[in-house]
């Protein structure tokens, strides 16, 4: 269980308030849909795209997927209780010095605060087409995760704290095999459209362009 600290949710929150994404970055380096009829690795017994019932899903599975980063294949990964999954891309190892998975889990969790906050009051397509997550991380963690609309759909605060979700499912397998925390890219899939892509990484990784 992560313990969030007050002062850092109130960055998070403070992030959301300052920041918005107003033009899609380069998606050169992000995943290309792969065909929807592979099996999430995380649910290979569950359509990829379909309802997925609401269990965690497994930190423990065999490399099956996760071997040969980083590679030019991506995995998909099933967000549970609903029709989300990601295509996320593992690019490269983050230097131990920067950060470490306490601080990435953490990182991600308090994103996914932003968006519950925003779903409490009310769901809705997340403005001026994505946003930045980091920015008052930065100087501390050194650390960001951008999201931008894509495949002419919108993303909302719902499909994004389950992709986020998937996310961090995604990085405990990694973290349970010794893997080392990574730059990776994403595209958010929400039953058969790919709505939004997204990149995780060091300060300066992803940029608008």
């Amino acid at each position: 269980m992560v313990l969030l600290n007050p002062l850092l949710l109130l960055l998070a929150l403070a992030d959301f308030a300052s920041l918005a994404l107003t033009q899609p970055f380069d998606s050169t380096s992000a995943p290309s849909l792969a065909r929807r009829s592979e099996p999430s690795y995380n649910a290979p017994n569950s359509p990829t795209g379909t309802f997925l019932e609401g269990s965690s899903p497994d930190a423990s599975l065999s490399s099956r997927g996760l071997t040969g980063f980083p590679g030019k294949g991506s995995v998909k990964w099933c967000a549970p209780g609903c029709s989300t999954y990601i295509l996320v891309l593992y690019h490269y190892e983050i230097a131990a010095g920067n950060t470490n998975w306490a601080t990435i889990n953490t990182f991600v969790a308090n994103a996914q605060l932003v968006c519950k906050q925003q779903i409490a009051n009310g769901d809705a397509v997340i403005p001026h087409g994505g946003w930045l997550y980091g920015h008052n991380w930065m100087t501390t963690f050194n650390l960001e995760l951008l999201f931008y609309n894509s495949n002419n759909h919108q993303l909302t605060w719902g499909v994004n704290d389950a992709a986020l979700v998937a996310l961090a499912a995604y990085f405990n397998s990694l973290q349970a095999q010794g893997r080392q925390p990574g730059a990776v890219s994403f595209a958010i899939v929400d039953g058969a459209n790919e709505v939004a892509r997204a990149g995780f990484g060091l300060q300066g990784t992803w940029s608008a362009g």
